[in-house]
């Protein structure tokens, strides 16, 4: 831990990475050298970019330069961008975030252990879906931390919505959705979520 982190000034993700450097391969990454210590900065490789910003710098085969055998060899100086980078905010909205040709995030296995649990993370799933579907019918395909981002914006109202339908009993359910819950494959479950975004330019 670094001095700026005792100091409590730089959030630290804490991603149990056990042994993955998948996103030691990010095409491009950048930081702002004032928002690092003088002494992180020593320890670093870096080209400069645009935005007087920095970018560390990169090997032939697409690695950050410094990756060593073991991981990374300044983990105690890493820049923020390393710093807070949390691979699970992809996987919890249903995105897996390509780094090159070869890497990719890992989608991780949530296991919510309450009803509350399993609703939250069906809120943060379909709220994923809708935005990327939503950005895809002009053409974009969203970032993952844009996607993430809305799907923040709007997940207690999603929750309690779903929290409210959860509470209906099965036959009530499949009169007001048309349909019954539980003989829903994941296909279909699919399918649903992209056809409530046909037509959709805002969600409030």
């Amino acid at each position: 831990m670094t001095a700026a982190e005792d100091r409590g000034e730089r959030p630290v993700a804490s991603v149990p990475c056990d042994g993955c450097v998948e996103c030691c391969y990010f095409h491009e990454i950048d930081f702002d050298p004032s928002e690092e210590c003088k002494e992180d900065l020593a320890h670093l490789d870096f080209v400069e970019a645009e935005d007087r910003k920095v970018r560390l710098r990169k090997r032939d085969d697409g690695s950050c330069i410094h990756l060593g055998d073991s991981g990374c060899t300044v983990y105690q100086h890493r820049p923020r961008p390393c710093r807070v980078y949390d691979c699970r905010y992809a996987a919890l909205i249903s995105m897996v975030e390509t780094f090159d040709e070869n890497r990719h995030s890992p989608m991780w296995i949530f296991d919510p252990h309450t009803r509350d649990g399993e609703l939250l993370k069906g809120a943060f799933r379909m709220l994923g879906m809708m935005h990327q579907a939503r950005e895809a019918q002009s053409g974009r395909h969203p970032p993952v931390e844009e996607t993430f981002r809305y799907a923040m914006e709007n997940v207690d109202g999603c929750f309690r919505a779903l929290k409210e339908i959860s509470r209906l009993p099965p036959e009530q359910l499949a009169q007001v959705l048309g349909f019954d819950p539980r003989t829903l494959t994941q296909e279909d479950q699919l399918n649903i979520m992209r056809a409530m975004t046909v037509g959709m330019k805002t969600v409030s």
